[in-house]
């Protein structure tokens, strides 16, 4: 059979500090390539954790000290998360807990955890998310986040389809390119 040192591949993707802990959903894309085009410019610092559970994903520009989880109701469906311009700073997974991570069942101290029902779309830009923070986002809403002095805000936006989506196509050499494109 084959192998796949996992650790490796991802280092090649993300800005990976030792002890990183990543999951992704398979639907996010098996290319390398794919991947890089729909998570950018990612940091994680020792002992972070990044699991990423739908396909429908635009990351750049975000660091991660601590734990962030993005958890769709259907991975495969049209649920849609945008971040761009993002500090998380959370404990994190606990480093005492019994669970080895190789399990997937890590104990979290704190994290941004952002739970998606099948047509939700999650958008923050320009935010800095400081300890435990918990959002559900309901079918056919958006929830938008922003900060203005520290402070977070948040608008909920009707959103009978996502805003945004992936388009797929091939370049002169048979390279998948992707195309974000608005709805």
């Amino acid at each position: 059979g084959a192998y796949l040192d996992i650790q490796n591949y991802y280092a090649k993707v993300f800005s990976l500090s030792e002890r990183s802990h990543i999951v992704l959903h398979p639907a996010i894309g098996p290319l390398e390539s794919v991947i890089k085009q729909k998570i950018r410019n990612i940091t994680l610092s020792s002992e972070s954790e990044m699991e990423l559970e739908l396909a429908e994903i635009s990351f750049e520009n975000v660091s991660i000290s601590g734990s962030l989880r993005v958890i769709a109701e259907n991975p495969l469906g049209k649920s849609t998360c945008h971040l761009k311009n993002i500090i998380i700073a959370n404990r994190g997974i606990d480093k005492a807990s019994a669970h080895p991570l190789w399990q997937h069942r890590p104990s979290r101290e704190e994290s941004l955890t952002i739970e998606l029902e099948e047509g939700a779309e999650f958008f923050a830009e320009n935010v800095t998310f400081k300890g435990e923070h918990r959002f559900y986002v309901k079918a056919g809403t958006r929830l938008v986040v922003h900060e203005s002095d520290g402070i977070l805000l948040f608008r909920e936006e009707k959103a009978p389809s996502p805003s945004w989506k992936w388009e797929y196509s091939y370049d002169e050499e048979s390279r998948v390119v992707l195309r974000k494109v608005l709805s």
